[in-house]
C-alpha cells in the first residue's frame, strides 16, 4: 500500500517490529543449534523462547485472528518482514497453531519456495 496512508503505515509499523523485536532474539538463538555443543548459548535459546511463548506468539496470534496475513487478506511486505523470522520460531517450536498456520500459508507462496529453494 500507499505509505502515506494508514496501511502504509502498518506495514511500517511492522517492518520495524521485525527488525527491532524479532530478528536478533530469533535468528541468533536459531543458529545457536548449528555451533558445536560445547560453545552453545542455552541461555541465549531459552530467552528467545520465553519471549516467544510468552509475549510475541500471543501477540502475532491474536493479530492474526483478523485475516489470514497481518494486514488482513493481503500479502504485503509486512509479511515478508515478520514471516521470515517467524518461519525460525516455528521451526524452534515456539509457536501456536495460528501463527503456525500463517507460517504455513506463507511457505506455500512461489517467493518463499524460490528463496529457500523448494
Amino acid at each position: 500500500p500507499d505509505l502515506g496512508t494508514s496501511r502504509g503505515a502498518k506495514v511500517l509499523q511492522w517492518a520495524f517490529y521485525a527488525v527491532s523485536t524479532l530478528d536478533d532474539l530469533t535468528i541468533d538463538a536459531f543458529l545457536q543449534r548449528f555451533a558445536p555443543e560445547d560453545k552453545r548459548n542455552t541461555a541465549l535459546v531459552e530467552k528467545a523462547a520465553a519471549a516467544w511463548k510468552g509475549t510475541i506468539t500471543p501477540f502475532l496470534s491474536r493479530e492474526l485472528g483478523k485475516g489470514r496475513y497481518l494486514l488482513g487478506e493481503d500479502f504485503t511486505f509486512a509479511d515478508v518482514m515478520v514471516g521470515y523470522t517467524t518461519f525460525f520460531a516455528g521451526d524452534m517450536g515456539w509457536l501456536d497453531d495460528t501463527v503456525q498456520a500463517y507460517v504455513d500459508r506463507i511457505a506455500e507462496r512461489p517467493g518463499f519456495k524460490l528463496a529457500f529453494g523448494i
